[in-house]
Order: structure tokens, then sequence, then C-alpha cells
């Protein structure tokens, strides 16, 4: 659920977090210090070990004292609790439990060294090394050669994907790059183009299709059908990058006279300033057709597996 490109007069957005902020999964985690490969087990009668991290998910199992456990993830923040993932030894029952729950059986894992968080990208930069994938921003002319004077070879039109071929050649001021796409392959001016990959992982949300394809440069390696926006909440196209992830977060508006108050809203990744955002659904399963509020939806264990593929830094591509 999201909010949409518009805000009624007179209404402030009213998304909101929950009462207990979460935080960055980088957030240095206090006491009880557990770490991947750990042997746990549970330290009080009963707890659930649920489907994501929020005391809102589904539970898969209930585990009784002195259940053991094995951690499959270092400690992450997420509705003002401490959540591990865990593999049940006896059932193989993954799933997330909240630390407070689990006491130290076997110290079997290690510190894991935080990745370097990816530098803020220009969600607007051209393409401008061999390699790089893009899209083009607008109606641009495909020529034969770089520079103005030489003969058209057609007409590329917005929202098409090329891969550049050569270092770009500098013509009355202009950059020009030598560029491929699916039918054609000429010269334009890298001006009009939004690099979406430096060989890099990337996203793309395809509207008309409602599908979502995760890229590795040009590899595909993951694909789903998602539900966007409806009309009258659009979603927005272009290329954008993951700015912000939450595990689970509650997602509170009222926007052109819905209102909308939903907890532990899974695996959610912000894409764009306003309440946009990539994120699991557990109320509805209506994916391949436009019902959101603007934001890009999965079914749970697809937004779960995207999650940890992506990274803070990752662009999405979203086009019609």
């Amino acid at each position: 659920m999201h909010e949409p490109s518009s805000i009624e007069p007179g209404i402030l957005p009213a998304e909101t977090l929950s009462p207990e902020l979460p935080v960055s999964e980088t957030d240095v985690v206090p006491e009880p210090v557990f770490y991947t490969g750990d042997l746990v087990k549970v330290s009080r009668p009963t707890v659930h070990c649920r489907a994501w991290m929020s005391m809102a998910a589904p539970v898969r199992i209930t585990l009784r004292r002195g259940a053991y456990a094995v951690l499959l993830s270092d400690p992450v923040r997420s509705c003002g609790r401490i959540w591990v993932k865990v593999r049940h030894r006896k059932s193989s029952v993954e799933g997330y439990l909240a630390t407070q729950y689990l006491e130290l059986v076997e110290r079997r894992g290690q510190p894991t060294l935080l990745e370097p968080q990816t530098p803020e990208l220009d969600e607007h930069e051209s393409a401008s090394r061999p390699g790089d994938l893009f899209i083009t921003s607008t109606r641009v002319n495909l020529r034969t050669g770089p520079g103005r004077r030489n003969p058209l070879a057609g007409t590329i039109e917005p929202h098409l994907l090329g891969l550049v071929l050569s270092d770009p050649v500098q013509v009355d001021d202009i950059s020009w790059i030598q560029a491929q796409f699916r039918h054609a392959s000429g010269w334009i001016a890298s001006q009009f183009t939004r690099r979406v990959s430096r060989g890099q992982r990337w996203i793309e949300v395809d509207l008309e299709s409602q599908t979502l394809v995760a890229w590795d440069d040009t590899n595909p390696v993951y694909a789903a059908p998602v539900s966007t926006g409806k009309p009258g909440f659009g979603t927005p196209t272009g290329v954008f990058t993951i700015s912000t992830r939450y595990p689970a977060r509650q997602l509170i508006a009222r926007v052109n006279d819905e209102f909308w108050d939903i907890p532990g809203v899974p695996w959610v990744m912000v894409f764009r300033e306003g309440g946009f955002y990539i994120h699991g659904v557990y109320w509805h399963d209506d994916f391949g057709t436009p019902v959101s509020h603007g934001c890009v939806t999965l079914a749970v264990a697809d937004a779960e597996w995207l999650y940890e593929w992506a990274q803070t830094g990752t662009r999405i591509w979203i086009h019609p």
C-alpha cells in the first residue's frame, strides 16, 4: 500500500511509523549478541517463529522452552525488536525469532563485517562508459556517426533500453555515444540517456505486463508478478535508486479520501520520496493487476528474496 503521486488539497501525507521506530539493518545491536551460525535455544515456555520480522507476521511454528535452532542471520532491528532468522533443528522450519526469547548454547558464528554502504547515486546520471546500460529519457535521433552533421539512422523512442559500445566523443560541445538497441544501433547524444547499470545488479518493473525482473548486469536472475498503482494512484516511471530499507514497517496514510493502517508490512525498500516503495503484501494476492496506492508490491516470498538480493543504491527502472 502506498501514497500516490498527488495529495488531496488540505490533507497532509499521513504515513507514519509505528511508535517504535524501525531502523536500518546496519545498526549496532546491543546484547544479547548472536552471529550467523550460532546454536541457540528458546528461553521461555513458548515462542512464535514468524514469517518475517514483525509481530503482525503469520506464525510458522511455535517452539517450546529448550528447543534448539541455528541462526541463519545476524541480528536485525525491526518494529521495536531485535530479530534473527533461524532454522529449527528438529523440524528444519525456518522463520524469525526475537532475540529476547533466546539464549546462546554454542558459539559457532563469527562477527560479520558489514559491507560498505553504496554511495548515493545521481538518479539522472547519463551513460558515459562502454558497457553502461541506459534508457532514453526522451525521443532522440539516432545518427550514423557522432555529431548532428551525420545522417539520421532512425529515431529512438523514450524508455528504451540501450548499451553503450564506445567511449564518448565530443562534437560541438555535445557528448555522443555509440549505442546498441534491440533493433538498431548508432550514435546518440548522451544527455538524453539515464544510466541504469554499470555491470551491477538492477531491477526492472514493467507496468504494462505487471512484472518485475532482477538483473545482474545483462543476466536475468529472478522474475515475479507485481501489483502497481491503480488509477489515481500511479506508480512513477523512470530510473530510481533504493535509498532506505526496512525489514517491516507500519504504513498509515489518508490520501484522496482513502485511509489505510497496516501493521508489519514486510520487506520495504524506499525508491522515491513521497511514500513510494517496493514491498511485500499479505492482504491480497491480486498480482498482475494494478491495485496498489502507487508502490510496487509483491508476494511476501518474492519480496523477501528481492530484499536479500538488493542493497541500498540498487537501481530500479520502471517503465510503461
